[in-house]
């Protein structure tokens, strides 16, 4: 049995507070919980020593469907846009007897590779949780073909769609949120941030949860290549690797987020406690989850599956 204390600032009272956090039985073994909302900033988290250490397929030419093993109804080669890559597998409980809160899920890849076909288990186990699950195929940057900002263009389409033809797809289109990873993350992180209006209408999202999210290209070691390609750029690049990083659009109406990453990974730590700082300093309400390790987005799936579902429960379903 493991416990996190979170020491806590309210603004509002003036003091200090100190809270266990609701993880305890999440089964997320030695992750550290960072947390902050509109009145509360957080400025200390200890945990008990000894933390634990922690795609691609083809297309069909039409749309078909399939029921899982786990009572999960699967429509697959959806189209929410013309084009042909604009298809998505959506996943719904057997037992939804009504509209229900949706997820979109954006696969990773370095924005080059990568298939929607990669997270059936994810989506088996949302649309288990409640969830109406869409997960979308989008372009995948090549050297020929530039991926920002297209590639969240066409995400955004998929929120519109999942809206527009929400009585047939059994969503309440005031509830959706997204689930992106590593490069899927950067695009759910910029869905969060780069948009604006109500979160409840139009291409916005309620509630967004990103593993080892790309946040920003302009200090994202190792991906050099993989991001001159997705932005189209080689030299003097500086205003195109900004823009399309979330970090730098972060403002106080941004969608909650929930952001997950490893101490000694791909995305340096460095970049998501800078997240964290400009997310706190703009009272977006938002929880970061840490664990030790290299593991990287998928690597910790199976650890991050239970709070990524509890998180999207309550701002989805709360």
């Amino acid at each position: 049995m493991w416990a996190t204390l979170v020491t806590i600032y309210n603004p509002a009272r003036r003091r200090f507070g100190a809270v266990r956090s609701e993880f305890r039985s999440s089964g997320i073994d030695g992750a550290v919980l960072v947390r902050c909302s509109q009145l509360r900033k957080l400025t200390a988290v200890a945990a008990l020593a000894g933390l634990l250490a922690t795609i691609t397929t083809g297309l069909s030419a039409d749309p078909v469907s399939a029921t899982s093993s786990i009572g999960v109804t699967v429509q697959h080669n959806l189209h929410y846009a013309p084009a042909a890559i604009e298809v998505a597998d959506v996943y719904r409980s057997t037992t939804a007897t009504g509209p229900e809160p949706a997820v979109l899920i954006v696969h990773g890849g370095g924005w080059q590779t990568g298939s929607k076909g990669g997270w059936i288990s994810e989506a088996d186990q949302l649309a288990a949780a409640g969830f109406v699950v869409v997960v979308a195929n989008y372009q995948l940057a090549s050297p020929t073909v530039v991926g920002f900002p297209h590639q969240l263009h066409e995400l955004k389409a998929a929120i519109q769609w999942m809206r527009s033809d929400a009585t047939a797809l059994g969503i309440d289109p005031a509830r959706i949120g997204a689930l992106g990873a590593s490069a899927g993350g950067n695009l759910v992180a910029m869905l969060a941030a780069d948009a604006a209006g109500p979160l409840d209408s139009g291409d916005r999202i309620r509630a967004a949860v990103t593993w080892s999210a790309i946040l920003d290209l302009t200090t994202q070691p190792g991906l050099s290549n993989a991001i001159a390609q997705y932005v189209g750029c080689h030299t003097d690049c500086a205003a195109v690797l900004a823009d399309a990083s979330p970090i730098h659009h972060v403002s106080a109406d941004d969608t909650p987020i929930e952001l997950f990453n490893s101490t000694q990974e791909l995305v340096p730590l460095a970049t998501v406690k800078a997240m964290d700082a400009r997310l706190s300093a703009r009272h977006v309400y938002h929880e970061v989850v840490i664990y030790p390790g290299h593991g990287h987005a998928t690597d910790y799936a199976a650890q991050a599956m239970p709070a990524t579902i509890q998180f999207l429960q309550r701002q989805l379903m709360g």
